[in-house]
């Protein structure tokens, strides 16, 4: 069913990410609360233009530090993660699992572009089949067949 969770990937590097986003986050807090004592020191003449410059410098640092957090958790699955470093893999269609190339336990690896599900509608199923030389006169066009399979012998489709 579309939605369904097909599996559950405990990531540290999407835990790792939301650690330094938190960090990024604190240093904007301290970036901002120097950057308005900086202000008011300048304002009074007391500060130089220098140090109320690099304070600004500073916060926007800070600031794009936690847009790149940012970044990075929406390019590792955004709303699907948590800080836990949990992914959870929901199937994009209704169907059936047809292929699966993982298993519990298992470890994914960056350089592996095989797919970790297909998810497939299987209404219509094409049957590849062998027929004798002597029975192609007999097949034609919507005729009927009993199929049997490897993976289940004993069920007639």
């Amino acid at each position: 069913m579309k939605g369904q969770t097909l599996a559950v990937i405990k990531s540290a590097d999407v835990a790792g990410n939301y650690a330094d986003l938190e960090t990024a986050a604190n240093d904007v807090a301290i970036a901002e609360k120097e950057y308005r004592n900086e202000e008011q020191l300048f304002k009074n003449g007391i500060s130089s233009e220098k140090d109320f410059i690099q304070s600004g410098l500073q916060l926007e640092k800070a600031r794009n530090a936690v847009s790149k957090m940012h970044s990075q958790i929406s390019i590792n699955g955004g709303g699907r993660t948590n800080a836990a470093g949990i992914y959870i893999i929901t199937s994009p269609r209704s169907g059936y699992i047809v292929e699966k190339n993982i298993s519990a336990g298992s470890f994914i690896r960056n350089d592996n572009g095989q797919n970790l599900f297909t998810v497939s509608d299987i209404q219509n199923v094409w049957v590849w089949a062998n027929v004798f030389e002597t029975d192609i006169q007999k097949i034609k066009p919507g005729n009927s067949a009993e199929i049997t399979t490897l993976a289940y012998p004993d069920k007639i489709f």
